[in-house]
């Protein structure tokens, strides 16, 4: 998911999606503009935004009647206060360590379990807590689960952590278990590593899954 982002997943026969990257295209996504597609948006097996949408845009997708799942990146620590009201209608929330402390108030030196812990105590359903080079978390209503990142000497590590949740998005979309979504997803944040393209292009199926 590039970073700028608003896509909404409509898996039926296929998977369907629409995306904006560009910033003063997301600043048009407005709650005016959401109503216009609120019918596609409550359809959907997956809504997925980022906090870039400004906070208004945000409470309006929240606020809908939804079937599926809203899953929400978290950004920038200061962006994240956009969400600050909204967490009991997110399903999952994927936040970099810094932004888990800053959104829990939590000590620097917190441990990731902790931060996930505080995170679903503020009424998220399912946190994904990335941790740089440590790797990442993530809870499933009955323990936390971590993954080691695979080791490499990377090219660059931007883009990694959005890579890390399309990828695991991907395999919630395609029914995976939740153990085998994150796999594919550490590994697409693996490839992503792995080249200074904005896309790796041996970021394919037969490569992450």
């Amino acid at each position: 998911m590039a970073s700028g982002s608003c896509i909404s997943i409509a898996w039926m026969r296929e998977l369907v999606m629409m995306a904006a990257n560009q910033m003063p295209l997301v600043k048009s996504i407005t709650p005016t503009f959401i109503q216009t597609k609120a019918a596609l948006i409550c359809a959907a097996d997956i809504v997925i935004c980022d906090c870039n949408l400004n906070a208004e845009t945000l409470a309006e997708i929240a606020g809908l009647e939804r079937q599926g799942l809203l899953i929400i990146d978290a950004v920038s620590t200061a962006k994240i206060e956009r969400i600050y009201g909204l967490y009991h209608h997110i399903d999952l929330l994927k936040l970099s360590r810094i932004e888990a402390i800053t959104m829990t108030n939590a000590h620097e030196e917190s441990p990731i379990d902790s931060l996930i812990t505080k995170a679903v105590d503020e009424g998220v359903r399912q946190v994904l807590v990335s941790d740089g080079e440590r790797g990442f978390a993530i809870n499933d209503g009955a323990k936390i689960h971590y993954f080691d990142a695979i080791k490499t000497t990377p090219q660059t590590v931007t883009g990694a952590g959005d890579c890390l949740l399309a990828g695991l998005i991907y395999g919630l979309a395609t029914n995976l278990t939740l153990k085998q979504a994150c796999e594919v997803g550490n590994r697409t944040a693996h490839l992503s590593t792995k080249s200074v393209a904005s896309v790796n292009h041996h970021i394919t199926r037969e490569n992450v899954c």
